[in-house]
């Protein structure tokens, strides 16, 4: 005898399941589609990078030009949530003509779902635009004003390292002795939210530097990105100035 009791528990059981796993791809999607916009405005900073200088050198606010690029992010996003919700009206509208509804049910637009992803969808847009490196640094093993080749400078920013040689960011100043790895002086930039490096992070860049230097057999400068993962090296080479 079948029991219709059990066949209803495993069909909702089933539905419940498949609908965490339309959720859960969904965020993906819209975690991949937060790394997309990330990338196209680090590009699209990188071309305007003379605008930027105008516009600084006119007299605009950091907050001005870092407002634009948010904005410029969150109108992208805005209108591609709107073409993809429009897109699944669009199949909630059709899907019924072909009279499958008695097999798989119809689909319905949820407003309190379509919310949800919208609120998720700004706030990855806004995370896309404003944060789209942890932080960069240019590091001298061989002190440029001073001259001191037991001295090490280094100056980081949050960030991509574009917004220090742009002039978009005062960065962090800090000088290391290289025997001891300490911090002999530090010069805060215009972050606002502490220091650009962690004190273990600052020693991971020391050593790479220092290793960097030791593979050239002489004082070099590098530019540098950390991710979650560690440092970057994104390019080295030899001081040539006496």
């Amino acid at each position: 005898m079948w029991d219709t009791t059990e066949g209803m528990k495993f069909i909702n059981t089933f539905f419940i399941a498949f609908r965490v796993f339309l959720g859960v791809v969904g965020a993906l999607t819209l975690v991949v589609g937060g790394i997309g916009v990330s990338n196209i405005m680090n590009v699209a900073v990188e071309e305007r990078t003379k605008e930027i200088g105008i516009k600084m050198a006119l007299g605009a606010k950091r907050r001005y030009v870092v407002g634009q690029f948010l904005f410029e992010t969150l109108l992208m996003t805005v209108v591609g949530g709107a073409l993809g919700f429009l897109i699944s009206w669009g199949i909630c509208a059709v899907f019924p003509k072909f009279g499958l509804g008695d097999y798989v049910g119809e689909p319905v637009l949820s407003f309190q779902v379509a919310a949800i992803t919208t609120a998720i969808l700004g706030g990855i847009g806004l995370l896309a635009g404003y944060f789209p490196a942890r932080a960069a640094a240019i590091v001298f093993t061989r002190h440029p004003v001073s001259g001191r080749s037991d001295q090490l400078l280094i100056t980081a920013a949050p960030g991509l390292g574009e917004a220090m040689v742009s002039g978009l960011v005062t960065p962090d100043t800090i000088v290391v002795d290289k025997a001891t790895r300490a911090v002999s002086e530090f010069t805060p930039g215009e972050s606002g939210g502490g220091p650009a490096l962690a004190d273990a992070v600052r020693d991971e860049l020391v050593g790479l530097a220092l290793e960097v230097e030791r593979a050239f057999g002489a004082p070099v400068d590098i530019e540098a990105a950390h991710a979650d993962d560690g440092w970057y090296l994104l390019q080295a080479r030899p001081i040539t100035t006496p």
